[in-house]
């Protein structure tokens, strides 16, 4: 298999892209813009959301859903980008300052995902045209966001979501991680021809001139739970688990390089590396070396005492500690076991700045640990009510553990948050012209 690039086509203004519309006519004098501006394509250039630290939903007086962002201070606004045009009557002559008449725009951000340290991807529901001073003209697209500002995401291609945890998560491997060794993150993406699942890189280096997008891998089948760990990548060679079979392939040739056939009844778990060997696992607590000549090694000694019936590991740090699905922490260097929270492997586990933060949404296990690496001390551990509300809204960005119940009446519910790095616990309520805001989510 050949390496497949796709790269991005865009008009920026200050580094965003848009549409194109057909259009007669050229100014008298190509310095100077059109004349007639009365419609023409709708450019975003910046979502203006950096100086909020979260976002959420009200509705707007048309009946649309309309993001608003909260600061730090508590102060509700509604997310008003920069927006430029490209008039119908002469669209070569690029973007220009809209009318003065254009009203703020109705904005409806879905999703905001980190995919590296200093770019998110955004999925939104904006204006692409408008006429006679009114936005007409709707749809969902995807933007690349470096501090506000937005880049054009490649045409053709859709991102990928997994519903699990009461959250929605993009499928995507942050560059510099346990799973993934090189400076790209690494994509799950569906092509807008056929609809089927493909691996990439997203070049980073090359967003601002147009992103730019390497395939690893056609046709895959990721399941919702591997949204974080579906492979194990370095720059030359990727390892993917299939069913009973992982395989090892080359990057930019898809050669198969090696295979490891399980004899389990189980599906292979990603593979790790901890001190430059691979491991899978066999079964809970128990990890096995693969072997470079595709069979299997000896088993990888842990410093079990309680264990906790870890079937995979989520994270590898400094190769000191390993960390399980289920909330374990193996400290490989002072030859310790951390069992910070007994856990049924439903949760969610996430590593910032040193720190490890647990929380599992099952039933009566209903919860959150955060945990200090460097330390070695349990920040806060919190129990969490379970009902039919919080069940089924518990979700954790980390370090923020965030659910709806009725705390103040039984009418309605309200947006909880616990900050597991100081403990606090807030009922945000927060309103934009007399209308509650809903669907809180953190952001920077």
């Amino acid at each position: 298999m050949k390496k497949f690039i796709v790269f991005a086509t865009a008009v920026l203004i200050n580094g965003c892209g848009g549409g194109s519309s057909s259009g007669s006519g050229s100014p008298t004098d190509p310095s100077l813009p059109p004349i007639n501006t009365d419609s023409g394509d709708v450019i975003i250039s910046d979502l203006n959301i950096s100086q909020f630290t979260s976002l959420g939903i009200v509705t707007s007086n048309s009946g649309d859903l309309q993001s608003v962002g909260i600061t730090n201070s508590g102060n509700v606004s509604i997310v008003n980008p920069e927006i430029g045009i490209i008039p119908d009557i002469d669209p070569d002559f690029g973007v220009i300052t809209p009318p003065a008449c254009l009203a703020f725009p109705t904005i409806h951000i879905q999703n905001i995902d980190r995919i590296s340290d200093d770019w998110r991807v955004i999925k939104a529901h904006v204006p692409v045209h408008f006429s006679q001073c009114e936005f007409d003209e709707y749809q969902t697209k995807t933007y690349l966001e470096n501090n506000g500002k937005v880049y054009n995401f490649p045409d053709g291609y859709q991102l990928d979501y997994s519903y699990i945890h009461n959250d929605v998560k993009l499928k995507v491997i942050q560059p510099g991680t346990t799973f993934n060794k090189t400076d790209n993150p690494v994509l799950v993406l569906r092509n807008e021809v056929d609809y089927e699942q493909s691996v990439y890189f997203l070049i980073e280096e090359s967003i601002e001139n147009g992103a730019k997008l390497e395939m690893l891998m056609p046709n895959v089948n990721i399941s919702d739970w591997q949204y974080n760990d579906f492979l194990y990548t370095e720059n030359e060679f990727f390892y993917y688990p299939n069913d009973k079979v992982t395989r090892k392939i080359e990057v930019g040739t898809g050669i198969v390089l090696q295979t490891w056939v399980t004899d389990r009844d189980e599906s292979m778990m990603t593979p790790f590396k901890y001190k430059g060997d691979m491991y899978t696992g066999k079964y809970g607590d128990h990890f096995i070396k693969m072997n470079p000549d595709g069979t299997f090694g000896e088993q990888l000694l842990l410093p079990l005492v309680e264990g906790g019936n870890n079937w995979a590991v989520n994270h590898v740090i400094n190769d000191q500690y390993i960390i399980g699905d289920r909330c374990t922490i193996w400290d490989m260097t002072n030859w310790v076991e951390y069992r910070v929270k007994p856990s049924s492997g439903g949760g969610v586990t996430e590593v910032v700045d040193d720190k490890f933060y647990c929380m599992d949404n099952y039933n009566s296990y209903m919860g959150a640990t955060s945990f200090d690496l460097v330390t070695h001390q349990v920040l806060h551990d919190v129990d969490i009510p379970s009902n039919e509300n919080t069940q089924s809204s518990l979700r954790m960005t980390a370090p923020f553990v965030m659910y709806s119940d009725t705390v103040d009446s039984v009418y309605e519910t309200d947006h909880v948050t616990i900050n597991m790095q100081t403990g606090e616990k807030t009922v945000e309520k927060h309103f934009y012209e007399g209308d509650k805001v809903i669907e809180l989510k953190p952001i920077n």
